[in-house]
């Protein structure tokens, strides 16, 4: 029978090796992993959903872990992007938004993606045309906004929050070295749909769905909106994740 020791023992001996092979080396279960990361000894990155021991690597945490930060939400950052693709080595920001844990609105701007002309794709599912961004400053102009935005943070929230700052720093925002809280990864866990071939096990679910797992109206998409619908269901999980609920599927 394995314990969180046995976990803890296989990450510091072995970092960066995925759930499954954590499961694999030391014969634990999920739970045992969970709790192990619970203790503040073992964490997943948000990088690339392997484990590993403090100091090894960039740190994501629980939304329960979320809650002494609570305390000073003027300290928190939840942000949210916009972009014309998946890739920010090659594709562009077409907004941004930063409100910190009150929800008050820190930064919000359209933003015009030199990079690209036109986003087919990526306008089919936010919404954003060419002409609704043209006359929008760039990121070059609206950096040092960005950048005062975050510099107060000491956690930073969002949904996929991973992706929004590969973006933000791709175009040159300087990104507090601060934790993250990656609230998809955390609803995943609670809606309870497991596969092999998730990243972590648990299939990632839409910021739509968790909003409406949670009661939660907005108009998806618009980078605001879904920084405060992220803020609302980062609260609301961190208090499924401390009692232990999830959601039962057939």
């Amino acid at each position: 029978m394995t314990s969180i020791a046995d976990v803890i023992g296989t990450v510091r001996d072995h970092p960066g090796l995925t759930v499954d092979e954590v499961m694999g080396t030391c014969g634990c279960t999920h739970d045992d992993i969970r709790r192990a990361i619970r203790t503040g000894r073992v964490f997943l990155t948000d990088i690339d959903c392997r484990l590993y021991v403090p100091g090894a690597a960039e740190r994501v945490i629980p939304c329960n872990w979320c809650i002494p930060a609570f305390d000073e939400p003027e300290r928190i950052r939840v942000l949210d992007t916009e972009t014309t693709g998946l890739d920010p080595s090659v594709d562009g920001i077409l907004q941004v938004a930063v409100i910190d844990g009150n929800g008050r609105t820190l930064f919000e701007s359209y933003v015009h993606p030199y990079e690209k002309r036109e986003w087919p794709k990526a306008e089919r599912v936010n919404g954003i045309s060419p002409e609704m961004v043209r006359d929008a400053p760039s990121m070059a102009e609206l950096r040092p906004a960005i950048d005062r935005a975050l510099e107060d943070a000491e956690l930073i929230i969002g949904y996929n929050v991973g992706f929004d700052l590969s973006f933000l720093r791709s175009k040159g925002v300087t990104v507090p070295t601060v934790d993250t809280c990656d609230v998809m990864r955390d609803f995943a866990y609670i809606w309870g749909e497991w596969a092999t071939w998730a990243d972590d096990g648990w299939v990632w679910q839409k910021l739509s769905t968790c909003a409406h797992y949670y009661g939660y109206s907005f108009d998806a998409h618009d980078a605001l909106e879904d920084a405060r619908a992220t803020l609302h269901c980062c609260r609301r999980i961190m208090w499924d994740l401390v009692d232990g609920r999830r959601r039962v599927r057939a």
